[in-house]
This record gives structure tokens, C-alpha cells and sequence, in this order.
């Protein structure tokens, strides 16, 4: 949030951003309370609130369970709507495969959701949490904050998001869409980001034929095996490719030869 870095530009002082985010929480409840249906306003509530905890879970798909036990996702639905929507959380479903087309792969019934800004999920959650950052501890809540950091990136080059998630063959983080080419992305926060079972069998599979297989971590950038490895700040420098043009007809006539 611009008011939020302007804050820590000015006065190097993490109490008083991270009350700013805690305030900006506030107000998205309150627009919860204002412009929200009335039979969905408790329930929109309790999956902001779920976010950052759900994240940091060791699967870190969102779990209507946590909300309440007998809960449905089709009741849910148009509650998880609503925060995307409004531009307050991403929502990162599961692929059944990582191939051509995602769009017709996607589970729309299984999914993460990540928040708008990642400052918000380190308010929401943990005290002191920013601090522990700053000095380079990655390993905090498991990733989840970096990936937020990845997801929010991506969503601001209009990439919708996806993973991979199946029990053979484990989790891919995110998995992109290039025009006739699958990218995939995995973060890792500690130093054996060298060690990713489920991205080595998932190029072992033949059938998916991923080649741009990406590792971002705390390494240098070299590659291997059909893996590049990158620093986390390169995700920067990532974008889609534009739409190739396709060859147009200024003149339809020969559709149309003319007949003898």
C-alpha cells in the first residue's frame, strides 16, 4: 500500500505501518458490513480473517472446514466472490494437469487465496512478523509469506493464478500460461532449494512437456536439468508474451472466386 511505504520511507518506524495495515483490515471489514448482501456478511468476514492462517497451514489450500464443519462450497461460493472481486484477495486455483489450455483445467472448487498486498497477512498475523523479514528470516510461516509475495506480483501483470496439486505427485506453486507454453514457478525460502520432488517428477512426465521450469530462492542465477534457478527479485522482470498477430485479409474476394 503506497501510504503504508511512504510511512517507512519517512519514518522508519514498523509500529506505525503496521498499524496503518491493521486500519486498512478495518476498513475492508466495515465495507463488508456496508455493501456486502446481508445473508453473506458474516460469512465473507470469517474467510478475510481465515486468510493469513490457512496460508500458513501446511496445505495451504483454503479449507471451508476451518470456517465451519459441515460447510459447503457451493453455499460459499458467491461469499469467496465478493473479496476477489472487490480487489481484497487472490484467489490461485488447482489445475487438474499443467497443460494446454489451463483455463479448461482449472477446479474452481479447490483453491488458495492469497491477500491483495502482503503486508496485510504479516499484520494479520504473527506480532513482530515484519521485523523478523527485514533481518532475513524467510523461513517464517513456511513460505507463505513470499508466496503472497509471488502471487501479488503476478496478479499485477494480469495473470490469473493457478497451481498444481495432486497426492502422487505434490505441489506445484504456481503455474502459468505463456501463449502455447506452460511456465512453472516454485518458491523456496530455505537453502535446499535444490531439493523439489514434486517439480522433478512433474518434468519427468512426458506427456506435460515442461520446459521453462523456474526455482526462485535466496541463490544466484544458473541452471540445471532443466531448471533455472533465480533470486526472488527477478519475478520482476517476468511477462507474458504479447499475442502473436494473426495475418489479416484486406481483401475477402478470393474466398469468393468467381464462378464461370
Amino acid at each position: 500500500m503506497p501510504e503504508v511505504v511512504q510511512t517507512f520511507v519517512d519514518t522508519n518506524d514498523l509500529s506505525r505501518c503496521i498499524e496503518l495495515q491493521n486500519n486498512i483490515v478495518h476498513l475492508y471489514r466495515s465495507d463488508i458490513a456496508k455493501y456486502a448482501e446481508k445473508k453473506d456478511k458474516i460469512k465473507i468476514r470469517d474467510i478475510l480473517d481465515q486468510i493469513p492462517s490457512q496460508l500458513d497451514a501446511k496445505n495451504n489450500r483454503f479449507k471451508l472446514s476451518e470456517i465451519s464443519k459441515n460447510a459447503r462450497y457451493t453455499y460459499f461460493e458467491s461469499s469467496f466472490l465478493w473479496p476477489a472481486k472487490a480487489g481484497v484477495a487472490l484467489p490461485c486455483y488447482n489445475c487438474m494437469a499443467p497443460i494446454l489450455p489451463l483455463d479448461l483445467n482449472r477446479k474452481r472448487n479447490l483453491f488458495k487465496l492469497y491477500l491483495c498486498d502482503t503486508g496485510l497477512p504479516c499484520a494479520m498475523s504473527i506480532k513482530n512478523l515484519q521485523f523478523d523479514l527485514l533481518q532475513g528470516n524467510l523461513h517464517i510461516n513456511h513460505g507463505s509469506i513470499l508466496e503472497n509475495v509471488f502471487a501479488q506480483e503476478l496478479a499485477s501483470k494480469n495473470i490469473d493464478l493457478t497451481y498444481y496439486d495432486q497426492k502422487k505427485l505434490g505441489e506445484l506453486d504456481f503455474v502459468v500460461q505463456d501463449q502455447n507454453r506452460i511456465h512453472i514457478f516454485e518458491i523456496k525460502s530455505g537453502n535446499d532449494f535444490q531439493k523439489h520432488p514434486a517439480l522433478s517428477k512433474a518434468i519427468e512426465n512426458k506427456e506435460w512437456h515442461l520446459d521453462d521450469n523456474y526455482v526462485f530462492s535466496k541463490s544466484n542465477l544458473f541452471c540445471a536439468e532443466k531448471i533455472t534457478y533465480l533470486p526472488f527479485y527477478m519475478i520482476m522482470f517476468f511477462k507474458i508474451r504479447e499475442q502473436e498477430t494473426l495475418v489479416g485479409l484486406n481483401d475477402l474476394s478470393m474466398l469468393f472466386p468467381p464462378q464461370s
